[in-house]
């Protein structure tokens, strides 16, 4: 039986490692290299093409995000953090901008955020920075009220996070 298990075991790396991605053929002809090396996007017969999101991220893509520094530091408190995280946006979003057109970033520590009210941005320049990833990091939840007709937002809950600014936009 054991031999039987490592025979298995060794036929299968054997084949796991003779399998080279790079050796499999293209399966698609709507999406390829170009001469230039960028992908060609080519539309099928009903002209439906497959998106291009090379371009997407912070000022088109390609560019690296700059390290805003913090003007004030947020640390999460018991219940609703909506009135607690709003006069820290609004403070930061009445510094004036810098010559990078910043005012400054807001770093929000690890933990969990309960937003029982949406907050918003209304001045360009501010940066809301999380710390940590997935459970142990930084957690924003919503739990706004069902919407309201006229309210923004998706899925019938107003936008948790609503960005209004534009001064000093470049």
């Amino acid at each position: 039986m054991r031999i039987k298990f490592y025979s298995l075991i060794a036929l299968f790396i054997s084949i796991a490692s003779t399998v080279n991605a790079q050796d499999i053929a293209a399966t698609t002809s709507l999406v390829y290299p170009g001469a230039d090396g960028r992908l060609v996007y080519v539309a099928d017969s009903l002209g439906n093409r497959i998106p291009d999101f090379s371009n997407a991220g912070y000022k088109g893509g390609g560019v690296v995000i700059p390290m805003v520094q913090p003007k004030a530091i947020v640390w999460p408190v018991a219940g609703d953090n909506s009135d607690h995280l709003q006069k820290v946006i609004d403070s930061v979003s009445a510094l004036p901008l810098d010559a990078s057109g910043f005012r400054g970033a807001i770093l929000l520590k690890r933990g969990l955020y309960n937003l029982e009210k949406p907050i918003t941005i209304k001045a360009s320049g501010v940066v809301l920075r999380g710390e940590g990833m997935n459970d142990i990091g930084t957690i924003l939840f919503g739990k706004t009220p069902k919407q309201t007709q006229g309210s923004q937002g998706r899925g019938g809950r107003p936008a948790l996070i609503t960005i209004a600014g534009s001064e000093g936009v470049k």
